[in-house]
C-alpha cells in the first residue's frame, strides 16, 4: 500500500516538474513574433536576402524600395509601390490587383496623383482607399518623360 502511494507521488512530482519546465520555456516560433518590422527601404540582395537601408543611403545609391524583390515579398514587407514606375508584377502584388488590372494601370500612365487611379476601369473609390497605404507617386516622373 505504501509502495503504491510513493510510486503515485513520484509520478505526480515528475509530471509537475516536466510541465513547469515546459511552461517556463518560450514556445518555438518561426521568425519574429508580432507586427512586421518597419524598414525604411527594404531591398533584395542576391546572396543575403532582404536588407534594410536607411533612406539617405538609398537616395545616395539610387536604390528604390523593393528593388529586386519578388511580388510576394513586396506584399509581405508592405513595400510602397510607385504608381508611375512599377512593373506589372509589382502592381499585381497589391491586394485585390491581378495581372489584368495591373496591365490596365500601366496602360493608363502617367498619373499626376494617386487619386487619378480611379479613372482606371476596375478601381473604384473603395479599392483605391484599400490600396492607398501601399501607393506612392514619384515626383520625378514628369522630368523623365521630357
Amino acid at each position: 500500500m505504501f509502495i503504491g502511494q510513493d510510486l503515485l507521488t513520484l509520478l505526480l512530482l515528475s509530471f509537475a516538474l516536466t510541465w513547469s519546465v515546459r511552461a517556463a520555456r518560450p514556445p518555438a516560433v518561426l521568425g519574429r513574433a508580432g507586427p512586421p518590422l518597419r524598414c525604411a527601404v527594404p531591398v533584395q540582395r542576391p546572396s543575403e536576402g532582404v536588407a534594410c537601408l536607411l533612406a539617405d543611403d538609398a537616395v545616395r545609391k539610387g536604390v528604390r524600395a523593393g528593388q529586386g524583390m519578388a511580388p510576394d515579398r513586396l506584399a509581405a514587407w508592405g513595400v510602397a509601390v510607385d504608381v508611375n514606375g512599377a512593373t506589372v508584377a509589382e502592381l499585381a502584388s497589391l491586394e485585390g490587383v491581378g495581372p489584368a488590372l495591373a496591365a490596365r494601370i500601366v496602360a493608363a500612365r502617367p498619373f499626376a496623383s494617386v487619386e487619378e487611379l480611379a479613372r482606371v476601369k476596375g478601381i473604384g473609390v473603395r479599392r483605391l482607399a484599400r490600396l492607398r497605404p501601399r501607393l506612392v507617386l514619384d515626383e520625378g516622373w514628369a522630368d523623365r518623360l521630357r
